[in-house]
């Protein structure tokens, strides 16, 4: 029976923030995986929003159709509190995470089990700048307004290694410095990922805390997850 290993989708709105993890693998109809204790990241206070994230992929040599998907549903309230809902490949998963800086806690839920799982969330973290990469370029790109919201572009041009026959990869990248959020990443291998259906809207407070229908476990080390495959589109 074959294992193959399970990679995220990347996300643009809430990459900073997630339970670590490992040991993900695939196995029939199941995945199976090993949940850490959530990463530390920056809290952002006074900036609400909603917005869900669509992935579209059209080839670049033009030899296949295109296809579009919605990846992510992404909620923050005024406090800091976030909410992400994210599809996860090659299995056809969705996890739930929820982060609680005002109670110093974060949830995962296992909607199949109707479970959340509380660890305690580590204290805020900086802003860090990403390691430099010695063969990427980077150009800045003429803001622009997506989705109402004023962004600042720039472009990364990633040179493949010398004699490797690849292609060089372009990343073209809008972020909103009010939101610190990336509404927009445009990629040279034919991957577009987007941030829709904006809202600045305060969010509804129950999307910040588990359904009052699961059992809370408080976990104090990391733990398995087992999940069926689901077609269910969110």
């Amino acid at each position: 029976m074959k294992t193959v290993w399970i990679f995220l989708i990347l996300v643009t709105a809430a990459a900073s923030q997630q339970f670590s993890s490992s040991s993900w693998n695939v196995k029939d109809s199941e995945v199976t995986f090993v949940v850490g204790a959530p990463r530390p990241a920056p809290i952002v206070t006074a900036s609400p929003y909603s917005a869900d994230e669509v992935q579209e992929y059209i080839s670049p040599d033009g030899t296949s159709g295109s296809r579009s998907n919605v990846i992510g549903h992404f909620a923050r309230d005024a406090e800091g509190r976030s909410r992400m809902e994210r599809a996860y490949k090659p299995a056809p998963i969705w996890l739930t995470e929820i982060f609680d800086p005002v109670a110093g806690v974060a949830y995962l839920l296992d909607d199949q089990k109707k479970v959340a799982h509380r660890m305690p969330l580590p204290p805020a973290a900086a802003t860090a700048a990403s390691p430099a990469n010695p063969r990427a370029t980077i150009e800045k790109l003429d803001s622009q307004t997506i989705e109402g919201v004023l962004v600042e572009g720039k472009r990364t041009v990633f040179g493949s290694p010398a004699g490797s026959g690849r292609p060089n990869l372009t990343v073209e990248s809008w972020e909103s410095p009010e939101l610190k959020l990336t509404l927009l990443t445009k990629s040279s291998n034919g991957y577009t990922t987007r941030l829709t259906n904006l809202s600045r809207i305060q969010p509804d407070s129950a999307l910040f805390r588990p359904p009052s229908d699961y059992t809370v476990v408080d976990e104090g080390a990391s733990f398995p997850m087992a999940l069926q495959f689901s077609d269910r589109v969110r």
